[in-house]
């Protein structure tokens, strides 16, 4: 009896064993009819995946191809380049004066004022720029004479140089000679030359035309010329300047109808004194001051007595330039 059932369980097996080898075959030829790909390797167990090229072996399933994704849009001008892998590259040429990739090239000082100067430091950034890597293109002898403008004002402003002024005023008399002589025109022409903000060296000539108060006559009747040296020095190191100087004169006095008027012609010295306010303005230079003379005689006026305040005053505004 058990000798039947296992000869009954082994025939079932290999029935179902043929049976399933039977509907593998036909879903195989299924699969050819209909068009399916064939295995391209050789001695392939028939799978219906496709199987690697140029591999065997039974059942082997082919890996899926590598799905990449769609290339980004071209920047305009861009260079498209192949890489390996099948990967698309795209390169954007740089464009002169920029830091950046695609980024527009910039003006070398936009954002100023129309008339506006760049900074110094700006300037020198712009030189360095366009010397060492070609960045802003900004022209090297342009950039020389700007520094050289802004440098100018610099010097100027030092009030350092050699100074040319000519100005104008009025001259008169005090002391004893006050009654005697009406205030009159001056002009003098002054050259001086400072060496440092403050102390200074100046020559000056000055010339004067005085009437006698007792003369009723037509045109002036004394007539004096002279020259100065004097030392300066200023009490403030501004561009606007006050000063005190002092230094020593010497005068030509022409007097007409000398015998009739008590005075007569005469040279002699004097010792000026004086106080001013100069300014400087680019090149232009302006100058006002006083001067107070002290004469050492005045044989000139014999008929007059002499006291200590004797002397002679001179009030003049002055314009020139600095060198």
């Amino acid at each position: 009896m058990n000798t039947k059932i296992l000869a009954g369980l082994v025939t079932a097996v290999l029935s179902s064993g043929a049976a399933m080898a039977q509907e593998a075959e036909t879903d195989v030829n299924q699969g050819h009819e209909q068009g399916a790909p064939a295995n391209m390797g050789i001695g392939g167990a028939g799978d219906a995946n496709l199987q690697q090229q140029g591999l065997g072996g039974s059942g082997q399933v082919a890996a899926p191809p590598a799905v990449h994704p769609p290339p980004p849009p071209a920047a305009p001008n861009s260079q498209i380049i192949q890489g390996q892998g099948g990967v698309t590259l795209y390169c954007t040429p740089l464009q002169q004066g920029t830091g950046g990739a695609g980024a527009p090239a910039q003006a070398p000082h936009a954002g100023l004022l129309p008339g506006e100067q760049p900074s110094s430091l700006q300037r020198d950034y712009d030189v360095h720029d366009s010397e060492a890597i070609g960045g802003s293109g900004y022209d090297v002898k342009e950039a020389e004479s700007l520094r050289a403008l802004d440098e100018k004002p610099k010097k100027e402003a030092d009030m350092r140089g050699l100074t040319v002024t000519v100005g104008g005023g009025v001259e008169g008399y005090t002391g004893g000679l006050a009654p005697e002589v009406r205030p009159g025109a001056a002009v003098g022409v002054t050259a001086a030359i400072k060496p440092s903000k403050v102390f200074g060296l100046e020559l000056a000539y000055s010339g004067a035309a005085n009437d006698l108060k007792d003369n009723a006559g037509s045109g002036p009747d004394i007539i004096r010329n002279g020259g100065q040296a004097a030392l300066t020095f200023g009490l403030a190191a501004t561009p606007v300047q006050p000063y005190v100087l002092g230094g020593v004169g010497l005068n030509r006095y022409n007097v007409r109808n000398a015998g009739a008027s008590g005075f007569r012609d005469d040279t002699n010295a004097n010792i000026p004194v004086g106080a001013g306010l100069r300014t400087y303005i680019g090149d232009f230079t302006a100058d006002a001051r006083i001067n107070y003379n002290f004469l050492l005689n005045n044989d000139f006026s014999p008929g007059v007595e002499a006291d200590t305040w004797t002397g002679r005053y001179t009030g003049t505004i002055n314009l020139g330039g600095t060198f």
